[in-house]
């Protein structure tokens, strides 16, 4: 073997190993870049589970939370009025439970919650208010307390239309709905409080505003 063979086939030998080498880092990482994507997406699913009310598939408090943090990043409110929370409450609910058990009060609490979702604009406007109750909380982005009243009405109204039925027959469902706005100085937490408020005092007030069943 002369010299220049020699010297050949080392090169070709160096090539070999190198090209081994980067063969076997480039499968490396493709499988890890494959291993960080798959975490990624475990993790981003076990926070919309977290974040999720598992009975409605709406957003619980936390999610709800989360959505508002984002939202005041976006969005600059020259008036100082962020929107306005609706705090809602089913009436009678507890009436629905003992009647026709607690199963069919479930599919209330799923049913309602579908029909407030068509009355809001964005899914994230509105969750659960937690997992045992039958309340809910609502956004209306930009809208003021003067607008309140409309906004109720209009809920009521199309609630009114509707009827649920609990295998057995169907009962005309109704609310009641407080409200506040949420502004520079009215926090979330404390517009949600006091619309909570403002929700009691007319459940207190209504006289036949109760899940009945519908003729």
């Amino acid at each position: 073997m002369d010299t220049n063979t020699f010297v050949l086939l080392v090169f070709i030998f160096f090539v070999y190993v190198f090209i081994s080498r980067e063969l076997v880092y480039r499968k490396n990482t493709k499988n890890l870049l494959f291993q960080i994507k798959k975490l990624e997406k475990k993790v981003a699913q076990q926070e919309k589970e977290l974040d999720t009310d598992q009975m409605t598939g709406l957003l619980n408090r936390r999610g709800f939370a989360k959505h508002d943090r984002r939202k005041k990043e976006r969005r600059k409110y020259s008036n100082g009025v962020k929107g306005l929370i609706l705090y809602v409450d089913i009436d009678n609910f507890k009436f629905v439970n003992d009647t026709y058990g607690h199963e069919v009060g479930d599919q209330l609490i799923v049913w309602f919650g579908n029909f407030l979702k068509r009355q809001i604009s964005r899914p994230e406007d509105i969750c659960r208010q937690n997992t045992a109750g039958d309340e809910f909380i609502m956004f209306f982005e930009g809208a003021t307390k003067k607008q309140g009243e409309k906004i109720v009405q209009k809920i009521e109204r199309n609630l009114s239309k509707l009827r649920f039925f609990t295998g057995k027959n169907y009962l005309e469902i109704t609310a009641s709905i407080g409200f506040a706005e949420e502004n520079k100085n009215t926090p979330q937490n404390k517009a949600i409080r006091l619309a909570e408020i403002e929700m009691y005092k007319k459940k207190k007030t209504k006289k036949q505003k109760y899940a009945r069943p519908s003729n």
